[in-house]
């Protein structure tokens, strides 16, 4: 059982550093296998600002930056990311400092241009784009870049103009200004050849000067899936690039917090006779007690709204009472699934579960916070509206979430609607019933 210490306080504060925590728990009856302090790799690296963008003297494909790093002077460095833009934020590992994997970073040249540290994507912090959703690229198509991998296919002359046709409403269109906005998207001008254009877009690998692909007819700049366009064809147009930041943050501040690298985590071996301390709170309740320090508790409040009876929509009927002698279902309807925020992401992630979306994430928390399994169900998929918890069927098979076949027996416990199984009791969740991106009505379960 992982425990991370940032989740704890809320429950109980203790000062106590990893070694002193783990040797008391341990001497109190919850022996501690191995503490982990998250951020241990990283070391300076902090945010920094772009202040500045030029073109590389002796590359096309690079840029020299001038960055508030919070020092008396900015820092130079020199990057290869078409992502970034002045104003931006961005994680900046400066020299002599290192990262996850014991990467190092030191000052040199690239290209006889002095570089003193480097922009951070999400992969050099150890992280991905389900760590922080909004950081996911969405590249544009820049024309300058395009190599036909196909002979048949043609090719874009090396003095295409604006206003050029690329096919039907799809023209070559000139950036004259790119502006990042709050909300992620930029702000552009275009010259289209006979005149100028102002899509918002996405994209963000745009600058000053690059020629775009843009559709007249529907007033947007190209992105490759719209051209029919394979990753090898714009080998320089790729969704990867340096981690954008969102966060309350400012230049020189440590990037550790910010990304939830400043967590510690303990995990404990719990012995089958503590299922108690199976959970967040109930491990609270252990260290409260070891540390004589108060525990503090939250009693949660179910808030309600819908209009209607449940028992009109979904139905529970319980066929093996002394395999499961509780269940209980409750329904949510119009929801939006949509990535968890930042604070349940960074939780689910320093105990060792991947978030995958809101709803997923909400039964993995509470598992985690109380120590109560719970699963959810996309309702239109409960054929039937009725929920019913029985042995399986002799010859019955189950497709779970991981995509493995089961063959079911007899001496298994199922949940079914009134037609097949739609999840294995204690164990997983069923393919054919579970949570996707246009989940409107979800139906929660805890038994």
């Amino acid at each position: 059982m992982n425990l991370s210490r940032n989740w704890l306080r809320e429950f109980v504060t203790v000062d106590a550093n990893d070694h002193d925590f783990a040797e008391a728990m341990t001497l109190s009856g919850s022996k501690v296998e191995l503490t982990h302090d998250l951020g241990a790799e990283i070391s300076n690296v902090v945010v920094g600002r772009i202040l500045s963008m030029e073109r590389h003297p002796d590359s096309d494909h690079m840029w020299v930056c001038q960055i508030d790093a919070g020092q008396a002077e900015p820092v130079q460095i020199v990057t290869g990311a078409w992502n970034v833009h002045p104003g931006d934020l961005v994680p900046v590992a400066l020299h002599k400092s290192t990262l996850p994997g014991g990467k190092k970073i030191e000052k040199g040249k690239l290209r006889g241009v002095l570089s003193n540290g480097m922009m951070c994507g999400l992969l050099e912090l150890g992280l991905d784009e389900r760590d922080f959703p909004y950081a996911a690229i969405t590249p544009a198509a820049i024309l300058g870049d395009y190599k036909p991998l196909d002979p048949a296919k043609p090719s874009i002359s090396a003095d295409i103009q604006p206003g050029d046709k690329i096919y039907g409403p799809v023209v070559a269109a000139k950036v004259l200004e790119c502006t990042s906005q709050p909300d992620g998207t930029f702000h552009t001008c275009l010259d289209t050849g006979d005149g100028t254009a102002a899509p918002d877009t996405c994209c963000p690998n745009l600058h000053e000067g690059d020629l775009v692909a843009y559709n007249t007819k529907t007033d947007a700049i190209c992105t490759l899936a719209d051209l029919h366009a394979q990753q090898a064809e714009f080998p320089h147009c790729i969704p990867d690039g340096i981690f954008v930041l969102r966060e309350d943050c400012k230049p020189g501040d440590d990037i550790k917090p910010i990304i939830n690298a400043d967590d510690h985590v303990v995990e404990f071996e719990i012995t089958p006779n503590r299922p108690d301390c199976l959970s967040v709170i109930g491990l609270a309740r252990e260290v409260s007690a070891t540390f004589g320090k108060e525990l503090h508790l939250h009693t949660p409040q179910v808030k309600g709204g819908a209009q209607g009876s449940l028992m009109e929509l979904l139905d529970v009927e319980t066929e093996a009472a002394d395999l499961v002698p509780r269940y209980t279902a409750r329904m949510v309807r119009n929801v939006k699934i949509a990535p968890s925020p930042k604070w349940m992401r960074e939780r689910l992630r320093s105990m060792g579960v991947r978030p995958i979306n809101n709803i997923v994430d909400i039964t993995n928390y509470v598992m985690l916070e109380y120590g109560q399994p719970m699963h959810a169900f996309d309702y239109r998929y409960v054929h039937g509206g009725k929920i019913i918890v029985r042995r399986a069927h002799e010859g019955e098979t189950l497709t779970t979430l991981d995509g493995n076949v089961r063959s079911l027996t007899p001496n298994m416990l199922v949940i079914a609607d009134q037609t097949r199984a739609v999840g294995l009791a204690g164990i997983m969740g069923g393919e054919n019933s579970e949570i996707v991106d246009d989940t409107v009505d979800v139906v929660f379960e805890s038994a």
